[in-house]
């Protein structure tokens, strides 16, 4: 676990001084003989704790390039060891162009070490100075043996406008699993805005066979689908999707990842769908209508049906906005008296006068 974490959070100790980090990360306990650690004292003063991690990068600095790496690989592969290794790997980083891109290269193909410390690799060969990342051998790597983290790294730091080719991100968009399929997609649809692709194409394939998809692809096929709608082809696979998955055996996390993306959608085809959809709780009608409370005022303003109307009244119902109240009196009046039952119109109206809070301004610059 504790290598998992280091993988997301050694980017950021990138960015900021290794001390201040480091303050901030959680408390770290050696038996180590040469920094003494007061183990039987629940917390650090923070000069202590400041004057122990630089005992720390001290020591890794101190090391000659074979040493430091010695150092990482046992530490990488020993559960437990003392050293620690968000400050090991910080050291590494600030020392990483003693290595050579060959090196880098020849350790992340290396299934002999640890998993996670060829992730690691890759991240700081994406930051050795010189290095652009146009290099075959990525794609080489790519397609060899390897861990499906160490593969979604390398399409992750390289596969943008690294040397991962398009056919390779297409192939693993389509072929790839979790995070591998996610990031190869992602990379496909950032190489859009310069360079045509296959993107939508593959997407609207995925979403066509998703019995054979996996989860991640179908999260982020769907999304660019959804947000790229070209025809009523594209609207009408979207739907059946969604009707495939919220009414499927898929788990939660995939369910709100599709229940999501159609309330990013911002119509009231997606609000409807999704108010009428038995797996829209009422917390996610509250979120859905939050969301589009402009898509209503939208609505309202242009033409709308008695059904729509009703629609915007049932919404206000569930949370009142104040930005929708005059927009609804302005509907309703445009219709023929009779039209509806206006003791119900004044109670969700006089709602909203009472109880109704301001629309978020930040949905409106979506």
């Amino acid at each position: 676990m504790m290598k998992k974490s280091l993988i997301i959070l050694i980017s950021i100790f990138f960015l900021i001084s290794l001390v201040t980090a480091c303050k901030k990360d959680a408390e770290i306990h050696t038996e180590n003989t040469e920094i003494a650690t007061d183990q039987k004292t629940e917390s650090t003063s923070e000069s202590n704790y400041e004057e122990e991690m630089q005992k720390w990068i001290d020591k890794y600095t101190k090391m000659d390039r074979d040493e430091l790496l010695s150092t990482m690989k046992k530490a990488f592969a020993e559960e437990g060891a003392n050293d620690p290794l968000i400050v090991l790997a910080s050291v590494f980083n600030e020392r990483r162009d003693e290595f050579s891109p060959d090196e880098y290269l020849e350790m992340i193909g290396d299934n002999s070490l640890d998993e996670f410390l060829r992730v690691t690799f890759v991240q700081v060969l994406d930051e050795v100075s010189g290095y652009d990342g146009n290099d075959s051998r990525l794609s080489d790597l790519l397609n060899s043996d390897l861990p499906d983290s160490i593969k979604q790294s390398l399409i992750t730091h390289f596969g943008y406008d690294g040397g991962i080719t398009r056919e390779d991100l297409e192939y693993y968009a389509e072929n790839g699993v979790g995070g591998v399929a996610s990031w190869a997609i992602k990379s496909l649809k950032k190489l859009e805005a310069i360079e045509a692709n296959n993107v939508m194409k593959i997407s609207r394939e995925i979403l066509n066979n998703i019995s054979n998809a996996d989860v991640g692809q179908i999260k982020e096929t769907f999304r660019t689908v959804a947000e790229n709608i070209q025809n009523n082809a594209d609207e009408e696979l979207i739907y059946s999707v969604a009707d495939d998955v919220l009414d499927g055996n898929y788990d939660s996390s995939t369910k709100d990842s599709i229940m999501f993306t159609l309330m990013d959608m911002n119509t009231y085809k997606a609000m409807k769908y999704l108010m009428e959809h038995p797996a829209c709780d009422d917390i996610m009608k509250t979120g859905l209508v939050d969301r589009n409370y402009h898509t209503l005022i939208e609505m309202l303003g242009n033409i709308p049906t008695k059904e729509q109307v009703e629609f915007a009244l049932k919404c206000m119902e569930i949370i009142p906005i104040k930005e929708v109240e005059e927009p609804i009196r302005k509907a309703v009046s445009s219709f023929e008296k009779g039209t509806f039952d206006m003791v119900e119109v004044e109670s969700v109206l006089e709602k909203i006068a009472q109880d109704g809070i301001n629309g978020n301004p930040a949905w409106l610059e979506k």
